[in-house]
């Protein structure tokens, strides 16, 4: 994917494209899966995922990519300095995983209480996916014409007031579909503009692999601390109370990711 879109001028579009393919794929998914759920049993919707997803590797083992082999990956002299700020930054969006993966449970257990908690959850994923295919389609156009930063930035303080409105004040069933909708333009908005962004950031590096490595590290080292953070506010004030505490303190901390500072947003000003 990398080396497909790491064409300045033609990145957005393309990361916007991949976007809209994904998402329609993610229209029907959520809706065979707990229609199987629901009839068959959860395991049966693991099962026929789980082989989809073996087979959606055959294409991509059968096409030929231009690499390079025996690469030695060193982290000594890797311009870490340079760097730093977009992966601090990085290690605070791993809110955004936990606060999405832990969000279908929350609203199913406790918005939607007397509904089927699959069918919710399908439900959700999928009207999400269909409305951030024309969100993907508009935006893809829209960073393409140097608005880039602006949308990441808004996109990061318009998920940090989602989470915190999300802890305080969501308790029906409307406003859970409000917010989910809400957060997925904004999902939408950070993807695509975060994606054009760490591109141009590695290319600078001029060490990509070591680049990925420790962005990626930066995220998973977030989300793992979110995940001790909601434990520990789980086994204090209980599962309800914890989670929507959680939403609160992780949309008040997320705003640490406004420290991303991309090249490529720098000489478009």
């Amino acid at each position: 994917d990398f080396s497909r879109v790491k064409k300045g001028e033609n990145a957005s579009k393309q990361i916007g494209w991949m976007s809209v393919i994904e998402k329609a794929s993610g229209a029907v998914a959520p809706i065979v899966g707990s229609w199987l759920a629901v009839s068959f049993g959860a395991q049966s919707a693991m099962f026929v995922s789980a082989a989809i997803y073996a087979f959606s590797a055959i294409p991509l083992l059968a096409t030929r990519e231009v690499t390079k082999k025996n690469i030695r990956l060193e982290f000594k002299t890797f311009p870490f300095k340079k760097h730093r700020r977009n992966f601090f930054a990085q290690f605070w969006i791993g809110s955004y995983g936990v606060f999405y993966g832990l969000w279908g449970v929350f609203v199913s257990v406790f918005i939607f209480t007397k509904e089927n908690s699959y069918g919710v959850i399908g439900f959700l994923a999928s009207l999400s996916a269909v409305f951030s295919i024309i969100i993907s389609l508009i935006l893809g156009k829209i960073i393409s014409e140097k608005n880039g930063q602006t949308i990441l930035y808004t996109s990061i303080v318009g998920r940090s007031i989602l989470f915190v409105v999300s802890g305080v004040a969501i308790f029906v069933k409307s406003a859970a579909v409000l917010a989910n909708l809400v957060g997925e333009m904004l999902g939408v908005g950070y993807q695509i503009s975060s994606a054009k962004g760490v591109f141009s950031d590695a290319d600078q590096s001029k060490r990509r692999i070591e680049y990925f490595i420790l962005y990626e590290m930066a995220y998973i080292l977030g989300a793992l601390s979110f995940v001790f953070l909601i434990g520990i506010l789980m086994l204090i004030f209980g599962a309800e109370t914890g989670l929507r505490t959680f939403m609160v303190i992780s949309g008040i901390l997320s705003l640490l990711a406004l420290f991303f500072k991309y090249p490529i947003y720098q000489k478009q000003k």
